[in-house]
């Protein structure tokens, strides 16, 4: 009825999965709960990521505003009209594209979250987050399932590159890629 994921590096805290059920039960009309996420890395211990958003998440993910999302944190109560798959073409935002396509789907679904922490985020120097080219070609293909597959309006199109090529361009110049970073504020995404 219920499911989530965990990346290999990563770990679920030891409510993780019954807060969140727990949530189902007392809201039938959720389909996504989130939860706090603790990012643990080389440079970084004890950060909190907290998600501030309710609703249908949809318009969120496409702009990426960081309200709702922030990897693989959410539990889905499943949905026998839905068909949940990955897109085997994807390395780098497989997961955002995943959630999209959901909500492509069914639009009648309701995102919220548990005020404790869930999920125990690793961010290390070989994490697929610093994979910066990949990151490039895996927004641009969620840029292209946008347009072509999802059908999404041209300004709101429009608004989700401005937010990847500021994304791009943050990743690359803390990265101190400095030409790429240069090269994705003058490249039309």
């Amino acid at each position: 009825d219920y499911f989530c994921f965990l990346d290999s590096d990563d770990m679920l805290t030891t409510r993780s999965i019954s807060s969140r059920i727990e949530f189902f039960e007392k809201n039938p009309k959720i389909s996504f709960v989130d939860g706090e996420v603790e990012i643990i890395g080389d440079n970084v211990t004890g950060k909190i990521w907290e998600p501030v958003f309710k609703g249908n998440p949809y318009e969120e993910l496409i702009l990426i505003s960081g309200s709702c999302f922030f990897g693989v944190t959410w539990m889905i109560r499943r949905k026998d009209h839905i068909e949940y798959k990955f897109r085997p073409e994807l390395r780098n935002g497989e997961d955002l594209v995943f959630y999209l396509d959901i909500l492509h789907q069914d639009r009648e679904v309701e995102y919220d979250s548990v005020n404790e922490v869930v999920y125990k985020r690793f961010e290390v120097d070989k994490s697929a987050s610093y994979n910066l080219s990949g990151l490039e070609h895996g927004y641009k293909k969620m840029l292209s399932i946008l347009k072509d597959e999802h059908g999404v309006p041209a300004r709101l199109l429009e608004a989700s590159k401005k937010r990847v090529r500021m994304i791009l361009f943050k990743s690359y110049l803390s990265r101190l890629h400095l030409i790429n970073a240069f090269l994705i504020l003058m490249k039309k995404i």
